[in-house]
């Protein structure tokens, strides 16, 4: 297998895993550029955090599972449009699986905060 798809292999899935562990350590503020973009986690911080915590493990998961299926794959001696299709598939399923559990994440967390805040609101009326 060339080099450069050694490269390119082992890069992406690096950069994928890198770009989770931020995120899925609540690391990652809101802002205009990095993190899981929804009109949900734009406009109520807690579903911000609830999505972006579970997404980045869904990441940093995909990442290592890529990283496993190419060496798995060269190791068996498999071709490299065969180590392409698994390496892809590997990486592609859990960022998709990911997503709506990042979604629900972000539901339940702007509902449990819009309930705590009208909560609090009746408390501080009496």
């Amino acid at each position: 297998m060339p080099l450069l798809l050694w490269f390119t292999f082992i890069g992406s899935a690096l950069l994928i895993l890198l770009l989770g562990l931020p995120m899925g350590l609540g690391m990652v503020p809101p802002n205009a550029i990095y993190g899981v973009r929804l009109p949900i986690t734009i406009r109520n911080r807690p579903a911000w955090d609830a999505a972006n915590v579970y997404y980045g493990w869904w990441m940093v998961v995909s990442g290592g599972l890529s990283l496993s299926a190419f060496f798995l794959c060269v190791l068996l001696g498999c071709t490299v449009d065969s180590t392409a299709a698994v390496y892809v598939i590997v990486m592609m399923l859990p960022l998709m699986g990911g997503v709506p559990v990042a979604i629900h994440a972000a539901m339940k967390a702007e509902h449990v905060s819009d309930a705590e805040s009208d909560g609090s609101s009746d408390d501080h009326s009496n």
